[in-house]
């Protein structure tokens, strides 16, 4: 409403303030606005729970019952007694070849996630296509049961892996949980079955490769061994026919068990590098098969520093065998002599520092594991090899330390050995090398030995303790879980709906939003609608002095109703929230047609004229004027004829 006067917008907000702060009455109030809302809309909410309850069950019949079938396998560790006590030769072969090692359950749950696996159970069931009731695997079919096309093996190896689902046991880590889902009983079953078949046959053919490898490198020492002894028993034993000389002297055998013990250490080194050198070889290859040009990055893995490390090791580890040569009766307790004690202790802490170096190097090169296309089993690998070959390269310098140390101290002890008279350090020689060779030959052959039985009872890791069992009925869907879901589902979304519809809608239809758009709130005016019934019997106009009048005039046909006190307190309102401006005119508007404009302008004018003010109503539209019915009047003249000229403002 605009005052002439200073053009000012002039109103008062009568809305009362709550100033007690009671948030429990503005909750509910928030409550109860919000359930009225809902409430006027539960046409709508019903309408959303209705469709999205029958778009589930439409789902939850309509899906294809999937079956599920369990199956459970325990990795069992090596109990077997590969390694013989105290064998270096076995326990290097553990290590390099994982002959006799506990199996790892990740490792060989990895092997039952690979993608082989899942490729041979595949070509298996494509071997097979029909199942026992005569009816194609479904995995093997384009669309089951709409399309009985076969897939490429491929995709339904890729299939398969989707749907197996293996899981350790967080509490038993040796049991394994195998489980498939499909649409047909006898498939799950079968599949989950293949798994267990097929896994033996990975496992085995890894474990026979690993035992191959093991056997053609002790083979080959063993024949070199072999061949090495027969030289030199040859040579003895010519040597002793020629010069007659069978024994040697006191001084001379505690030099020669000294540089024996040296000969013996040093022919282990050998034997640890040629295995590790092997092992590394074969990582390598395996590594540059799944990426080429990788293996190359470890070659300075290892550096200057725990070089340092493993040639002071070396150095400490040939003092004490040299002192232990010096007391012969302390091999079983090593600790009682003083110094060995304290090389023990300086021994331990270098390997502790060598551990913490190694550790670090395999954190450093795990930027180098990043493998083309994220296959996952790819990386994994790729992770395995490279723990292994930084392990091994560690490994690797230990022993060409171990190498330099001894070599250097049988220098100094054959010093003193050629200072011996010649024949005699000829016959010590040689008894030596007979010697070394003998224990070298029986070490490796009983090895090879043990190898080979080995591999005829340790095949695989894992062995099945219950094999698939399939459910009696579909797992999948959950028809009452999906109706329910379906049902809970239009409840929420039909309630965010309408307070989002609510929310984003423009159109002022009540008081309270009217508040929150925070413009000056001068009165109420009620629907006059059903006041009106109550009053009149009938629509039309009463005739009041002559004069057909609206019936919507209820400021003059009943004051005392509610919708004449609202049109007073308005006129209160106005009047004395500018009682220091006398203004004139005022303008009533809205944004569109049938907002009550006229009903409001035509009420409060009586409501004015009541209070003794003199009102003339100007009806400013010039397209629709409904002001004039209201008073039983004619349209004309009016405004449009003074607008035009054809009549004066009076």
């Amino acid at each position: 409403m605009k005052n002439e006067r200073n053009g000012s917008v002039t109103a008062a907000n009568l809305s009362l303030n709550n100033h007690s702060g009671n948030g429990k009455s503005e909750g509910k109030k928030d409550f109860m606005q919000s359930m009225g809302l809902i409430l006027r809309r539960k046409w709508e909410v019903a309408g959303i729970i209705l469709t999205t309850t029958l778009i589930a069950v439409l789902i939850a019949f309509l899906s294809t019952p999937l079956y599920l079938a369990q199956g459970t396998l325990v990795m069992e560790g090596s109990n077997n007694n590969y390694m013989s006590p105290g064998s270096d030769l076995g326990s290097l072969l553990a290590k390099n070849y994982g002959l006799g090692m506990s199996s790892n359950v990740d490792a060989e749950v990895q092997l039952i996630k690979s993608s082989r696996l899942s490729l041979k159970v595949a070509q298996k069931l494509a071997n097979e296509k029909i199942q026992r009731n005569g009816k194609l695997y479904p995995v093997l079919c384009v669309d089951y049961p709409n399309d009985s096309s076969f897939v490429p093996i491929d995709k339904a190896a890729f299939i398969i892996s989707q749907k197996l689902d293996i899981k350790k046991d967080q509490l038993k880590g040796d049991m394994v949980y195998i489980a498939y889902e499909g649409p047909s009983q006898l498939e799950a079953e079968r599949v989950v079955n293949l798994v267990f078949d097929v896994y033996a046959e990975l496992s085995g053919e890894q474990k026979r490769m690993m035992t191959r490898s093991a056997m053609e490198f002790l083979a080959n020492e063993q024949k070199r061994v072999q061949q090495k002894l027969l030289e030199d028993e040859d040579a003895l034993k010519k040597f002793m026919d020629q010069k007659g000389i069978v024994e040697v002297q006191g001084q001379t055998s505690e030099i020669i068990r000294s540089i024996s013990q040296l000969e013996d250490a040093r022919q282990g080194v050998n034997v640890k590098q040629v295995s590790t050198n092997s092992a590394i070889e074969k990582f390598q290859q395996q590594l540059n098969s799944l990426k080429p040009g990788l293996s190359e990055q470890y070659v300075a893995a290892v550096g200057p520093t725990i070089d340092r490390y493993q040639y002071r090791l070396a150095e400490l580890e040939t003092e004490k065998l040299l002192i232990l040569s010096r007391n012969p009766g302390y091999d079983k307790q090593p600790d009682a002599i003083p110094e060995v004690k304290q090389i023990n202790e300086q021994m331990e802490s270098l390997r502790n520092e060598i551990r913490k170096i190694t550790s670090q190097l395999s954190k450093n090169s795990e930027e180098l594991l990043s493998v083309p296309g994220g296959q996952a089993d790819a990386a994994k690998e790729v992770m395995d090899l490279n723990r292994r070959l930084i392990q091994l390269k560690v490994e690797q310098s230990q022993y060409q330390a171990q190498s330099k140390v001894i070599d250097k101290q049988l220098s100094h002890q054959r010093g003193f050995f050629q200072q011996l008279p010649e024949n005699m350090v000829e016959l010590a020689r040689l008894k030596r090398s007979v010697d070394q060779n003998e224990k070298l030959y029986k070490n490796i052959a009983e090895q090879y030995a043990e190898t080979a039985l080995w591999a005829e009872t340790r095949m695989v890791a894992g062995r099945p303790v219950d094999k698939a069992s399939v459910s009696d009925f579909p797992v999948k869907p959950n028809k009452k879980l999906l109706i329910f879901s379906g049902l809970v589902l239009g409840l929420v979304g039909s309630i965010g709906y309408i307070f989002l519809r609510q929310t984003l809608r423009i159109k002022i239809d009540g008081i309270e939003q009217m508040k929150n758009k925070q413009h000056p709130l001068l009165g109420v005016i009620p629907d006059l609608e059903q006041e009106r019934n109550q009053i009149f019997s009938a629509k039309g106009t009463e005739i009041i002095a002559d004069t057909a009048l609206s019936q919507s005039l209820l400021s003059l046909h009943d004051p005392l109703s509610h919708f004449a006190e609202s049109c007073r307190r308005l006129r209160n309102n106005i009047l004395y929230s500018h009682h220091e401006n006398d203004f004139k005119v005022m303008a009533v508007t809205s944004p569109d047609m049938g907002d009550g404009k006229s009903t409001v302008v035509a009420n409060l004018a009586v409501s004015l004229a009541e209070a003794g003010r003199q009102v003339v109503i100007i009806d400013a539209d010039l397209r629709r004027p409904n002001a004039h019915t209201f008073f039983g009047l004619n349209v004309s003249p009016g405004l449009n004829e003074v607008i035009s000229g054809k009549k004066k403002f009076e």
